[in-house]
């Protein structure tokens, strides 16, 4: 090859290269937005995963191997695995305090409260156990008027609230005999809590009669007698702490008691007076055919049971109070044993006559009245004076205590 031939290839290969290469500022973007992207791009760190597998290697260096595989490995997975069922029962308990009968969790929170009053009557005491039982025997009366449209769920908390309060009696009783400065301090907790009870069962009664379940109903009622029993227990202690002389409870306190329990025997009492009268008034003021009268008489003759029991209870109590009076108040404090039955019967009884007036007005809406019949206006006189007559007798049943 000659020079010249050689010249000429070089030029045309400067010519090729410049063709070929890519333009400045291409190059310049690119260079910049690589740069750019390196920049923002961190290394991404990695992350350590705990194993078991590494942790017995380490153990392994300053504990022989085989202690650890076979005594420091087996504890330390079942205390995971205790953590984790703990973990799981409280999540539970918490899930339990709302529920109520025919929950998956009602049985929990049942064992929860089971156990709680046993710990609490092992380690502070029969009256701490006494007041938490209590406490639980609300929410019974609580759960009842949730599930008051359902009947056995509605009747299985009744029948816990029942347990309940037949638990708390026989505290009492055995108080009375052995501890009754402890006897006192379970009694006068108990009496503020049947105050709170009769509330809620008032309420009960309430969402029965909307429910129209007469099961119901009637558990209801057997609920409001247990509380009864209560409150006349709970006289019996006081009256059982004045007769042994103790400072547990002084008389001025009995006394005070046995008039507030007064006031509401005397406050039922009127309040049955004047739904059977309602009711007797409703029935005598619907014509019906003669072939119903029949069905007048299933509340004409209730009516009038409930105006002879009405005036007994207000001549026990008129006697009761003179006793207070006289200061006998030991006395006056027994005499609660026979008007708290006696007013349980007479708010039974007007039910019934409430309940006979309710059929006797469905039935009056589907006859045809063809002869208005009447019968003898009935109406139980209103709850007496203070005043006793000096005919009233002290009932049999009443125990003569001498103070």
């Amino acid at each position: 090859m000659t020079r010249r031939q050689l010249r000429h290839n070089l030029h045309q290969l400067n010519d090729v290269r410049g063709n070929i290469n890519p333009r400045a500022a291409f190059v310049h973007a690119t260079r910049e937005h690589l740069l750019s992207t390196l920049s923002n791009t961190g290394s991404t760190p990695r992350v350590r995963m705990f194993s078991f597998a590494n942790m017995w290697l380490l153990l392994s260096i300053f504990i022989p191997p085989r202690t650890v595989y076979a005594v420091v490995r087996p504890i330390v997975l079942m205390g995971v695995a205790f953590g984790i069922a703990t973990g799981s029962w409280v999540t539970g308990a918490f899930a339990s305090l709302n529920s109520v009968p025919g929950d998956v969790w009602y049985p929990v929170k049942i064992g929860i409260e089971n156990t709680t009053v046993a710990v609490v009557g092992a380690t502070q005491g029969t009256s701490a156990k006494t007041q938490l039982q209590a406490e639980y025997a609300t929410r019974r009366l609580d759960e009842a008027q949730k599930v008051i449209a359902e009947p056995e769920k509605a009747m299985e908390a009744v029948q816990r609230f029942k347990d309940s309060m037949t638990e708390v009696n026989a505290t009492l009783e055995h108080l009375k005999n052995s501890d009754s400065v402890t006897a006192v301090d379970v009694a006068k907790s108990m009496d503020v809590h049947a105050t709170r009870y009769l509330v809620q069962i008032d309420q009960a009664k309430v969402l029965a009669e909307v429910a129209g379940d007469d099961s119901v109903k009637d558990a209801v009622i057997a609920a409001e007698a247990a509380v009864g029993v209560t409150s006349v227990k709970t006289v019996e202690v006081y009256v059982d702490s004045l007769a042994k002389g103790n400072d547990a409870i002084s008389k001025d306190e009995v006394r005070q008691i046995v008039d507030k329990k007064l006031l509401e025997i005397e406050s039922k009492v009127a309040g049955a007076t004047e739904d059977v009268n309602g009711a007797v008034k409703s029935v005598q003021a619907s014509p019906l055919q003669p072939s119903m009268v029949a069905e007048k008489s299933k509340v004409i003759a209730p009516a009038m049971q409930v105006q002879r029991k009405s005036e007994e209870v207000r001549e026990v109590v008129a006697k009761t109070k003179v006793l207070l009076e006289e200061d006998n108040v030991a006395a006056a404090a027994l005499q609660i044993r026979v008007l708290g039955p006696a007013t349980m019967e007479v708010t039974a009884q007007a039910k019934i006559v409430q309940q006979a007036a309710m059929d006797v007005d469905a039935a009056a809406k589907l006859a045809v009245p063809l002869t208005p019949v009447t019968t003898k206006s009935i109406e139980i006189t209103p709850a007496a004076s203070t005043t006793v007559s000096s005919t009233i007798q002290i009932p049999s049943t009443t125990p003569n205590v001498q103070e």
